[in-house]
């Protein structure tokens, strides 16, 4: 909502600037121009063709994306809102994290640099270059951290 409330109040400054008496700065008003716009486009829906709909939003049958929903209109649709959010599974995956951070914790030295390389997606050839072993060694050694890590962690599933 924020941003229809930075629209709105650009919109204001932009009808109190022109109610000034004068001349109009041409390099305010397109400033103006440009953020009003810059503001407005998200809030506008997609056509079919992928260009943003230009028509009346108050007079349009679609829903904009990125503006809040209505369950007036999500039950006139048939539509039930599903509350996705689930405080016991939230807590869960933090308690996972933990575990699993202190699981790659206990590791040795060389264990956990080659698990949390193996983590960024580091390639084995690259791993085994920094930590001194051959590629075959650290694919053996990320199958065996795995299953340590495995039996660390066998709690959560």
């Amino acid at each position: 909502m924020s941003d229809y409330n930075d629209y709105m109040e650009l919109k204001m400054e932009y009808y109190e600037y022109r109610s000034q008496d004068g001349p109009k700065d041409p390099e305010i008003m397109r400033w103006f121009w440009a953020e009003l716009k810059r503001l407005e486009r998200p809030s506008r829906c997609r056509l079919e063709n992928g260009t943003r709909c230009m028509a009346n939003c108050r007079n349009c049958s679609r829903q904009r994306e990125g503006n809040p929903l209505s369950l007036d209109a999500l039950s006139e649709t048939g539509t039930e809102a599903v509350d996705v959010f689930s405080l016991e599974d939230h807590i869960m995956e933090l308690e996972l994290s933990e575990a699993l951070a202190d699981a790659i914790n206990a590791l040795g030295e060389k264990n956990r640099t080659i698990i949390l390389l193996f983590g960024e997606g580091v390639t084995e050839r690259a791993i085994a270059a920094k930590v001194g072993m051959s590629q075959k060694g650290v694919n053996n050694r990320i199958h065996k951290i795995i299953d340590i890590l495995r039996e660390s962690l066998q709690d959560f599933f």
